[in-house]
């Protein structure tokens, strides 16, 4: 297989986990952001509810949102997965592409979105398989993946 068709494979790969990480994040931000301004929360947001939208939502709310270190990385490396793909340039490399849906993992798991972590667990370990087979060594190989459902 060459570059070419390995990186628009990790592209889809990385563009259906936001596809899940969307799915699972606008219930949780749904419940905090109506808990804490009402029914009316939306006007203290953008218009939709897009992976940016709800990336920046989360960030821009840190009094709803208090989260430690670790979950801000994962939601700023989630936030260079949606630039990859939105801005793809024909190369996303693989171990890119197992960091972005690592951290789309870990911070699903974080807001007990656990039906779409273990989806996004079988995208990383669809990832994880194609750049063995590949040979790809990078960091993290041989890591546990994500926790599963």
């Amino acid at each position: 297989m060459d570059e070419s068709s390995a990186s628009t494979r990790c592209k889809r790969r990385v563009d259906e986990g936001l596809d899940i990480l969307r799915s699972g994040l606008i219930p949780y931000v749904e419940r905090k952001m109506s808990t804490r301004y009402g029914r009316e929360w939306r006007k203290y947001t953008s218009s939709s509810l897009d992976v940016q939208a709800l990336l920046d939502i989360l960030q821009d709310n840190r009094e709803v949102f208090r989260y430690s270190d670790r979950v801000r990385r994962y939601i700023s490396r989630v936030r260079e997965a949606r630039n990859a793909v939105a801005h793809f340039t024909g190369q996303i490399e693989e171990r890119h592409a197992r960091r972005y849906l690592d951290a789309m993992c870990k911070l699903l798991d974080t807001v007990g979105a656990s039906e779409q972590a273990g989806s996004l667990t079988r995208l990383y370990d669809e990832q994880r398989v194609a750049d063995n087979t590949r040979g790809v060594r990078g960091p993290g190989h041989g890591a546990a993946h994500p926790p599963g459902p």
